[in-house]
C-alpha cells in the first residue's frame, strides 16, 4: 500500500482556501468540490499463473485488483470542459478496479 499525506499548508494551497475551511466547499473555476483533502492511499493485490504444456509455449493469466482510497468526498459539477471532462455532475469517492490479462507466448 502507498499513501500520500499533505501538511495543512499544502492542503490549503491545493484547495485554494488560504488555510481557512479546508474541509468546506471549495470553488475551482466552474467546479465545486466538497470536503477538499488531497490525501489518498493506493493498494494493489494480484497474481499470475503460467502453464507451459510444451517447451517454448507458455499460457499465462494475470489478475490485479487496485483500490484508491481518496479523501475527496462529495461531488464536482462542471459547465464547461475547462477541467478536461464533459459538462456533468461527478461523484467523488473511493474507486476499485480489476484488471485481467491473458497471454499466449511462443518462443522460436
Amino acid at each position: 500500500m502507498s499513501q500520500i499525506s499533505y501538511s495543512g499548508g499544502a492542503k490549503a494551497l491545493a484547495c485554494n482556501t488560504s488555510g481557512i475551511g479546508v474541509q468546506g466547499a471549495v470553488e475551482r473555476g466552474d467546479a465545486i468540490i466538497f470536503n477538499c483533502n488531497p490525501d489518498y492511499q493506493v493498494a494493489q493485490v494480484g497474481f499470475i499463473h503460467r502453464w507451459t504444456p510444451v517447451k517454448n509455449l507458455t499460457f499465462s493469466g494475470d489478475v490485479v485488483w487496485t483500490y484508491v482510497d481518496q479523501k475527496y468526498q462529495g461531488f464536482l459539477t462542471t459547465s464547461s470542459t475547462s477541467i478536461g471532462k464533459p459538462p456533468a455532475v461527478y461523484v467523488l469517492g473511493n474507486a476499485g478496479n480489476v484488471t485481467a490479462l491473458l497471454r499466449a507466448q511462443r518462443n522460436f
